[in-house]
């Protein structure tokens, strides 16, 4: 979250996911992904806590707040969008999404390094004011 916008990512780590994006405003936000899914959540000190809808299918979920490097990527090249959430235990889950989406290849968080396809990307946290 950055001056009044949120930015999210859903994904199983293996072909679902979707990014949101929207508005936060008095510790809630109201997130909308392109295709029309849905997240909607309230900001604690410690805590989000919400429900996102995905494919028609609506999940609740509880996400601790972190510090870096944990916390949420995206590369872009010219036929991938690569998503990544990175947990404070440094494991990672996400998607490559060029058409036939895919497990993310492993992050180096610290530099934002990844190969694709035999090919570096640099990743970037997000700060929470992109919008997508």
């Amino acid at each position: 979250m950055k001056g009044g916008r949120a930015v999210g990512y859903v994904c199983d780590g293996r072909e679902v996911e979707a990014w949101f994006t929207g508005a936060q405003d008095a510790g809630r936000l109201a997130l909308r992904s392109k295709a029309g899914d849905q997240l909607a959540a309230t900001v604690a000190a410690d805590a989000v806590t919400g429900t996102v809808t995905v494919r028609g299918r609506q999940l609740s979920f509880t996400i601790d707040k972190v510090d870096p490097p944990a916390g949420l990527y995206r590369a872009r090249t010219t036929r991938n969008t690569i998503g990544w959430i990175v947990l404070p235990d440094g494991s990672q889950v996400g998607v490559d999404n060029d058409g036939s989406p895919a497990p993310a290849p492993a992050l180096d968080p610290g530099t934002g390094a990844a190969t694709v396809g035999g090919t570096p990307v640099t990743a970037a946290s997000i700060t929470g004011d992109e919008t997508f």
